[in-house]
């Protein structure tokens, strides 16, 4: 499950003050998203409590490819076993590669 930044986790767990600040910069990956025009697959479980899936949706839009595959599983949550569901990993995986 992808972060937008480190800054916003942070931000989400204590706050806009001077550690979220500092952290904002570190492991952007906004920045780095913008950047990326090769076929991206993107995973992110809607059950995560940590990294709110929202994180993954701006970071989906954010990118310049064609083909760029967002998938949400319902059920799916921060540290879920990928394999204990196929709708967690192989069944997308499967359609992003076309197999």
């Amino acid at each position: 499950n992808a972060f937008a930044s480190v800054g916003e986790v942070a931000e989400r767990y204590i706050g806009g003050g001077i550690a979220a600040y500092l952290l904002d910069g570190a492991f952007s990956n906004r920045r780095m998203m913008a950047n990326v025009s090769c076929p991206a697959l993107l995973i992110h479980g809607q059950s995560d409590t940590l990294v709110p899936v929202e994180h993954s949706r701006r970071l989906a839009q954010l990118c310049r490819s064609a083909r760029c595959l967002l998938v949400t599983p319902e059920r799916m949550g921060h540290n879920s076993a990928l394999f204990e569901d196929p709708e967690f990993f192989a069944l997308p995986v499967l359609q992003f590669f076309h197999f």
